[in-house]
């Protein structure tokens, strides 16, 4: 399996570099840069197109699964619960419906998804 990650805070970087590391999974992480690049272009580390964002656009923490491994998955979430890494809201797992997605496009259905699952939205806008 191997994960991609764009995660602003160093020490939860590391700690998922190191879970990925034990578990046998490969690291590979992507700046803000690549927002605009595709989920494909990510996996397949073709970033050559990848050009700075505006200061004022950030991407969040964001993790992609891809060449899932049977159980490998399952290990991997359970694990990170139990080393009480910093949660990641939006996660996704690689398929050939959002390889031609672009990343910002992908981060923002995952962060909509996210608020009607967990009812975040409807809590933001209360306050």
């Amino acid at each position: 399996m191997d994960v991609f990650c764009h995660v602003n805070d160093k020490t939860k970087k590391d700690s998922i570099r190191a879970l990925c590391r034990d578990l046998g999974c490969g690291f590979h992480e992507f700046g803000p840069e690549a927002a605009d690049l595709t989920v494909l272009e990510i996996v397949s580390e073709n970033r050559a197109a990848a050009s700075p964002l505006p200061v004022f656009m950030s991407l969040p923490d964001l993790i992609l699964f891809s060449s899932i491994e049977e159980g490998l998955f399952d290990s991997f979430l359970a694990e990170y619960r139990k080393r009480r890494i910093e949660k990641t809201d939006l996660k996704a797992v690689v398929t050939p419906y959002n390889l031609r997605w672009k990343l910002k496009d992908l981060a923002r259905e995952l962060r909509r998804e996210h608020e009607l699952m967990t009812g975040s939205h409807n809590e933001t806008q209360e306050k």
